[in-house]
């Protein structure tokens, strides 16, 4: 059985690479990638990041769930500890939205 999304981990850009529609290209390629596989693009977004959830949410991405988001101590992870509550958005895609 194959997998049921493509996840995308991270997607970070310098403030002064902001803006300027280099992130939207980056997506709209594993968007288009993801498209052509069938499957739906899964991702996270902070909640204290209503930026990035704009972002994701104008590329037609709709928020499907919350996580607790895992710390780490010692190498190891340890979901939740010290938080109170889901901390992350869970945004997937459409896999069969053509618009940019």
């Amino acid at each position: 059985m194959g997998p049921d999304c493509v996840h995308v981990n991270q997607l970070f850009l310098l403030p002064e690479h902001q803006g300027k529609g280099i992130g939207r290209r980056c997506m709209w390629l594993v968007m288009e990638e993801a498209r052509r596989l069938g499957l739906p693009v899964r991702l996270r977004v902070m909640k204290v990041n209503p930026r990035a959830l704009a972002f994701y949410q104008r590329l037609g991405f709709l928020r499907t769930g919350e996580r607790e988001r895992a710390a780490y101590r010692g190498g190891h992870q340890e979901a939740g500890r010290g938080l109170s509550g889901p901390d992350l958005l869970v945004v997937t895609s459409d896999p069969t939205h053509g618009d940019r």
